[in-house]
């Protein structure tokens, strides 16, 4: 029975009708809009804070540990108009808007994966260790 439920309602999407939605009534209809600054859903609007220091990244892993967000790995544009997987560590300082490097992974890696645990990002242990 349970199956049956999941394969129904995978296809549910593909066959309901196209509907235009949002993520809350104050979300801009199209990318690249700016929306208005608002009382609303998130207590005040938005404000602008700093850009990351070592500029535009993705395929990275977030974590939070106190008033710090640490922005790890991930993949930076080069200079041949591609992208290259970095190790790099950011940190923003929540309290202060500012950005400091942290030590680097000990491998560049996308699409890494971060735990906060008891207050210490962790990393995962090799395969062999966890058995």
């Amino acid at each position: 029975m349970q199956r049956r439920t999941v394969l129904l309602l995978g296809a549910a999407p593909a066959v309901s009708p196209a509907v235009k939605t949002h993520a809350h009534p104050d979300h801009p209809p199209t990318p690249g809009e700016t929306p208005p600054v608002a009382e609303g859903p998130y207590g005040g609007g938005r404000r602008k804070l700093a850009p990351i220091a070592s500029g535009p990244r993705q395929e990275h892993s977030v974590a939070a540990v106190g008033d710090n967000v640490f922005l790890i790995g991930g993949i930076v544009p080069d200079a041949s108009g591609g992208v290259t997987t970095t190790g790099r560590v950011d940190v923003h300082d929540t309290r202060r808007d500012t950005w400091s490097v942290a030590a680097p992974l000990p491998v560049a890696m996308n699409h890494p994966n971060a735990a906060v645990v008891h207050g210490r990002i962790r990393r995962p242990r090799p395969m062999e260790a966890a058995r």
